[in-house]
């Protein structure tokens, strides 16, 4: 395992295939715990660990969506970046909870640094760097850059899962998320213990350990909040934020959003400058997950760099 230390800041990183050796999520900077002034803000969340299940990561989890999955015949191989490339066994559709064979990862290194650790893929298709970076006492930073190397555009969609357990309380009504937008979208099912608000998501009842969970697969920004928030105050950003927002179209909106538990007093923030192209809400009874997507197509010789900035509270 690889820790960074910054003031009252602990984070504990995984090098790829150490902890999660599943092919759904990113292999490169697989958190395994997040600490600030002794508190516990990520950890595992899941009852039985198995490093070849799907979702056997923790705190800010990425993955990239599969390319060349539908061109590929059974035996055939297809892409996932941050994984690698990827074995088609069938004719079945493609399945993010399956486990695929791995054919080649390519050629990974992993450099420590002081205040950061610097992940990088290098296969004949891609070269992709990923650095966790602490750039606070109570923040840090996914910084992300991902190179084509081939002769087709790379297309794919990109999203961080954001399984933060905040001090380990169960999901019920202290658990609340706010969007600096009017949240909007479909629910699954009828939930009596979930509802969207103008500005958020709230819940109005505990969500069972026995399930069922929570999902909406559609969340987008109806509109933007057009009344100045205040800064510090409830429900809004700490102080020293923004206090008032810019009028934007719902296509253009940043990925922006506050997690936060009032029984532990513990939450996130969460922003990227880049427009979301909707965000997929799921929560169980241990974590509340806000998963905004974004969608990459970087033509041959081409990069696409971007950046996830988190602060602690």
């Amino acid at each position: 395992m690889l820790t960074l230390e910054k003031g009252g800041l602990r984070i504990v990183l995984a090098a790829p295939g150490e902890y999660y050796r599943g092919t759904r999520f990113d292999h490169s900077g697989v958190f395994r715990a997040i600490y600030k002034d002794g508190r516990n803000y990520a950890d595992e969340w899941f009852p039985v660990y198995d490093p070849l299940k799907h979702d056997a990561v923790c705190g800010p989890s990425e993955e990239f969506g599969e390319i060349g999955f539908d061109e590929a015949a059974p035996g055939g191989r297809f892409l996932k970046p941050g994984i690698g490339w990827l074995r088609r066994p069938d004719g079945e559709a493609y399945d993010r909870f399956r486990l695929y064979e791995l054919l080649d990862e390519g050629v990974r290194t992993t450099e420590v640094r002081e205040d950061s650790v610097v992940f990088g893929q290098r296969l004949d298709r891609y070269n992709y760097q990923k650095t966790i970076r602490l750039s606070g006492n109570d923040s840090f930073e996914i910084i992300h850059s991902l190179e084509n190397l081939g002769d087709t555009p790379l297309k794919c969609t990109h999203y961080n899962h954001n399984f933060y357990t905040l001090s380990n309380d169960s999901v019920g009504p202290s658990r609340e998320i706010d969007f600096p937008f009017r949240p909007d979208g479909h629910w699954r099912s009828e939930y009596d213990n979930v509802r969207l608000t103008g500005n958020g998501i709230r819940f109005t009842g505990a969500v069972p350990p026995e399930g069922p969970s929570v999902f909406m697969g559609d969340l987008h920004a109806a509109s933007r909040m057009v009344e100045p928030r205040v800064p510090g105050g409830a429900g809004h950003f700490p102080a020293g934020e923004a206090s008032g927002p810019k009028a934007r179209k719902p296509e253009e909106e940043p990925i922006e959003f506050t997690l936060r538990d009032l029984g532990s007093g513990l939450g996130v923030r969460v922003s990227c400058p880049l427009p979301f192209t909707h965000i997929v809400f799921w929560s169980n009874d241990r974590v509340a997950c806000i998963e905004p997507y974004i969608l990459l197509d970087i033509a041959p010789g081409q990069s696409a760099e971007w950046t996830l900035t988190y602060r602690l509270f």
